[in-house]
C-alpha cells in the first residue's frame, strides 16, 4: 500500500516533516494537513505545521497553531512557546515573544536552545528601546555560546546606546577579530571610538566601512553634524 493511502495520520505527518527538510514545502503542508484533518488538534502534528509555516514565513498561521497546540496540551511543552515566541518575534510582537521565551525557560525548555532564546529577548528588548533591559539576555546568550558573533554584535549596539563605549569597544572587537570585513560592526566601533573621543580611530573605521559597501546610504557619515549624535 502507497503511503499516500494509509489513514495513520502519524505517516502522514512524518511524510510531511521529510517533505519540510527536503524544502518541498507544498508536498509538506499537504501531508501535514491530512495529519490534522485526522486529528485536527494533536500538538505534535500542530508543532510541525507551525514550524513549516514559520518556513514559509507565514508567522500568523505559526502563531495560531501553536496557540492550539498549547491549549490542547494543558500548556506544559516548553517548545510550543519556543516556537510560537519566535513566530511572535517576527511579527514583530516582542513584548508577546518575550512572554513566551520566558515561559519556554521556565518549563524547561531543553538548554540547546537557550542561547537563541536569550538572544531574541535580547533583541526584543532593544526592539522595544529598553536598552538596559536587554544587555543581560544577551549577556546570558553569550554564556550559553561564546562562538556565536551576532550575541556580541547586538550587546555592542546596546551598551553603545546607554553610554557604555568602553565595553561597546570590546564587543565589536570581538565581533571583527572574526569578521574584519563586518562592515556594520566597523561602522558601529566608529561610535564607540568616536564618543569615546578617539575621532582619527572613528574616521578611519567609518572610511573602512564605506569602501566595503560603497552604495550602502546608511554607512554615509556627514562628519559636520555627526559630533552631537550618539548612534545611528
Amino acid at each position: 500500500m502507497l503511503y499516500g493511502e494509509s489513514h495513520n495520520p502519524c505517516v502522514f505527518n512524518g511524510l510531511g516533516k521529510a517533505y519540510r527538510y527536503s524544502k518541498h514545502f507544498e508536498k509538506s503542508l499537504y501531508y501535514l494537513n491530512k495529519a490534522l484533518e485526522i486529528n485536527p488538534t494533536h500538538p505534535k502534528f500542530l508543532l510541525e505545521r507551525s514550524q513549516l509555516f514559520i518556513e514559509q514565513k507565514r508567522y500568523k498561521n505559526a502563531i495560531k497553531d501553536t496557540t492550539l497546540a498549547i491549549d490542547k496540551s494543558a500548556g506544559d511543552d516548553p517548545n510550543l512557546y519556543y516556537r510560537r515566541g519566535l513566530a511572535n518575534y517576527l511579527c514583530f510582537h516582542y513584548k508577546t515573544c518575550i512572554k513566551d521565551l520566558r515561559i519556554a525557560i521556565t518549563k524547561g525548555i531543553d538548554q540547546e536552545y537557550l542561547g537563541n532564546i536569550f538572544y531574541h529577548i535580547g533583541v526584543s528588548f532593544a526592539n522595544i528601546e529598553k536598552y538596559h533591559r536587554a544587555i543581560e539576555p544577551l549577556t546570558l546568550a553569550i554564556e550559553q555560546s561564546k562562538e556565536d558573533i551576532r550575541y556580541y554584535h547586538e550587546r555592542a549596539k546596546c551598551f553603545i546606546l546607554v553610554d557604555q563605549y568602553e565595553r561597546a569597544l570590546s564587543d565589536f572587537n570581538t565581533v571583527l577579530l572574526t569578521q574584519p570585513k563586518n562592515q556594520n560592526a566597523l561602522y558601529g566601533r566608529a561610535f564607540a571610538y568616536k564618543n569615546m573621543e578617539f575621532f582619527d580611530e572613528a574616521a578611519t573605521d567609518w572610511e573602512k566601512a564605506r569602501e566595503i559597501d560603497p552604495t550602502n546610504p546608511k554607512l554615509v557619515i556627514n562628519y559636520r553634524h555627526v559630533y552631537d549624535v550618539n548612534y545611528i
